[in-house]
């Protein structure tokens, strides 16, 4: 399920010094998933991201790429359940029929891949963002293993974490920075599991590159220079527009400033994730895992920077 949503995958090894010393785990050979799952991705960031590239030049890439709905709880349910928010019942972030509490009352725990993971042998780990509305106070859903969710920790930092069951707080500290704590669990595991020798399938989901764009404090004003990149589609209707955009006026210089603004933040918001999935894909190697391990790169959905004169905005259908 997850194959059919990924953007970039790679068998981590095809790149690997040491695959030829690494042979495939003898106990038990079936492969292990690392899934990094990306909160408003866009393109024009992957190649500000050495590591990812990496990745991207090692494996495949899927170019027509779609989601069911571009907005993060319906496309996150999606991802967990393989349904489309009129099976899964989750069309939006909140209220009656969105968010944490819809995904719970249409019964889609108990549609999560995991569960079918878990039930393998697979050990099971998630991290980071889970669902809008959840809160690190609520239980950890079934089948997973290892369990460190946030609720609102869109800034990074002064945020919680449901730790197994228990909540743990971090402040406003360099080394309190959410994607370089994840970065870190997600090692851990990778340790632990490797001991085990049992498979295994972690889901890494920061909350990066979504507003408000806050860096890790080494990479602040990292991309101060950087010029907005323009596809032909930059700041010009598409041909035979919707009735909603017909007329769409251009970009005022106001407008294309803060879109240089934005994009500038967040390359620097991107930039600890793309440490991250190095650091990552080095544990892997480390432990003889980078043969048989799949690495996926995601995104819940895109991100309009100027396209067909939008300024910034993530859910028109195109």
């Amino acid at each position: 399920m997850i194959g059919v949503l990924l953007a970039l995958t790679a068998v981590v090894g095809c790149t690997s010094p040491a695959a030829a010393i690494h042979p495939k785990p003898a106990a038990d050979d079936r492969p292990n998933f690392v899934f990094v799952l990306t909160d408003d991705l866009s393109w024009n960031l992957v190649s500000h991201m050495p590591n990812l590239v990496a990745l991207q030049q090692a494996g495949t890439t899927l170019s027509r790429y779609y989601v069911v709905d571009s907005l993060c709880c319906p496309s996150r349910s999606a991802i967990f359940t393989g349904q489309y928010p009129h099976d899964d019942g989750v069309f939006t972030n909140a209220g009656n029929d969105g968010g944490y509490f819809a995904f719970n009352k249409h019964g889609d725990q108990q549609k999560s891949f995991v569960l079918a993971l878990h039930k393998a042998g697979y050990r099971t780990a998630l991290m980071g963002k889970y669902l809008n509305q959840y809160q690190p106070v609520y239980p950890e859903p079934p089948g997973w293993d290892e369990w460190d969710a946030a609720g609102n920790a869109y800034g990074e930092f002064d945020y919680n974490l449901n730790q197994n069951g228990r909540q743990q707080h971090y402040g406003k500290a360099p080394q309190d920075y959410l994607t370089d704590v994840l970065a870190a669990k997600a090692r851990s595991f990778i340790d632990s599991s490797a001991a085990s020798g049992r498979p295994f399938m972690l889901e890494v989901a920061t909350f990066a590159p979504h507003a408000p764009y806050t860096p890790a404090p080494r990479y602040a004003h990292a991309a101060q220079q950087l010029a907005v990149p323009k596809t032909p589609a930059y700041n010009r209707l598409p041909a035979n527009p919707p009735p909603w955009l017909k007329g769409h006026p251009p970009l005022s210089a106001t407008e294309q400033a803060n879109i240089t603004s934005t994009f500038r933040k967040r390359v620097e918001d991107d930039l600890s994730v793309d440490d991250m999935i190095g650091e990552i894909r080095d544990e892997l190697w480390a432990k003889g895992l980078d043969r048989n391990t799949y690495f996926v790169f995601s995104s819940d959905n895109g991100f309009h920077l100027g396209e067909h004169r939008l300024s910034s905005c993530k859910q028109p259908a195109f």
